[in-house]
């Protein structure tokens, strides 16, 4: 054979080996193992389920507000002048009738001196008066005096007297501006605000603005709720209802009852004012509190179920509900009243089988087996 004729044998040769060497690699996908059924389903978890409980539950109205005390008073000097002493500092608790502060004095002790000797001399000015009102009696039983004369002495003596009767006035006046230099607690109260110092000059104008306001005093061994609740609660609410009170920084409800309720509702907010008196027999609580009132308008018999059971994610409450051997999720409306079990308003039913999940995670769908409870 030619050259030519023995280069293509050796081609054909070399492709035949080619082709056959690739013949005997396996197979990488053809090879591959296929998943079993028992690799790729999920593993069955074992759980616990518990019925909603139907008992009888507290119903309340929640109305929050502020605290404030039983009376409150701006209290400023009972006559104009300089403020010499301040007795008190905020925070002092004080009695009824403890000082307060000191108004300078000296001019109305010197005004109580001028009334005293204005009052000497008008009472002198009425003896005289008296003196020739006798005598001239006298002379007029005797014959000597006219009864016309009688009777201009007689006016004079009472001229005299009215003016002892107005000079005596003007003494008590004098006497108690002098006693309201010192001013004192009308009421067992706290010192909850000082808006002067000594050496001001305060008036007795307004008793409202800082130029005849010192000390604010408030009495508040017992502390006023002022609450408000939606109108649409009003038919259920009654004088002397009982309420649970929760004050930021107490340990727990106080009780109180509601004393009074405000004839009149908000146009604006359509909420209606109640006041509930608390003991602050401590002075624990503090004016200014925020405070949440739940009142006590009964009882019905709803659905309760263990916090445990109730779950939360972006769309709100759920549970897991066993259907045969898959839960589904449930969406579910709760109220929490502060205890073991929560109150369930929509989602479930009384017969539902509801899911105690505790070590595993759940997806809607998943199979189930229930275990011993």
């Amino acid at each position: 054979m030619g050259l030519v004729s023995m280069g293509r044998i050796v081609i054909i040769l070399t492709a035949s080996v080619f082709l056959i060497a690739c013949g005997d690699q396996p197979d990488p996908v053809g090879e591959q193992e296929v998943p079993t059924q028992q690799t790729t389903q999920k593993e069955m978890v074992t759980v616990t389920v518990v019925r909603p409980l139907l008992s009888d539950v507290t119903q309340t109205v929640i109305a929050t507000g502020t605290l404030g005390p039983k009376q409150s008073s701006n209290i400023g000097p009972l006559v104009p002048g300089v403020i010499t002493r301040i007795f008190v500092k905020v925070g002092d608790r004080v009695k009824k009738g403890d000082r307060l502060f000191q108004t300078r004095p000296d001019e109305y002790q010197r005004r109580v001196d001028e009334a005293k000797a204005r009052l000497a001399v008008a009472r002198a000015r009425e003896a005289n008066a008296q003196s020739n009102f006798d005598r001239s009696r006298i002379l007029v039983e005797k014959g000597h005096n006219s009864q016309a004369q009688l009777d201009n002495v007689r006016t004079t003596l009472d001229v005299s007297k009215a003016e002892s009767q107005l000079r005596g006035a003007e003494l008590r006046t004098a006497k108690q501006n002098l006693t309201d230099t010192l001013v004192r607690a009308p009421y067992d109260a706290a010192i909850t605000r000082r808006y002067n110092d000594e050496g001001v000059y305060l008036s007795t104008g307004s008793r409202t603005g800082p130029e005849s306001t010192l000390l604010q005093l408030q009495e508040n061994h017992i502390v006023v709720a002022v609450v408000r609740v939606p109108e649409s609660s009003l038919n259920k609410l009654f004088v002397n209802m009982e309420a649970k009170v929760y004050i930021a920084g107490q340990a727990g409800p106080r009780t109180a009852n509601v004393y009074a309720i405000n004839d009149m509702v908000d146009i604006a907010s359509r909420t209606v004012e109640l006041r509930l008196g608390l003991d602050n027999y401590d002075f624990s609580i503090k004016t200014g509190q925020f405070v949440r009132a739940e009142l006590i308008i009964g009882t019905k018999p709803s659905l309760t179920l263990p916090k445990t059971t109730v779950f939360a994610d972006e769309k709100g409450k759920f549970v897991w509900v066993l259907n045969g051997s898959i839960v589904r999720k449930t969406p579910v409306e709760v109220q929490d009243e502060g205890q073991a079990n929560i109150l369930v308003l929509t989602g479930v039913t009384a017969s539902d089988q509801i899911v105690l999940v505790k070590d595993h995670i759940l997806t809607d769908g998943d199979r189930v087996q229930v275990g011993a409870n």
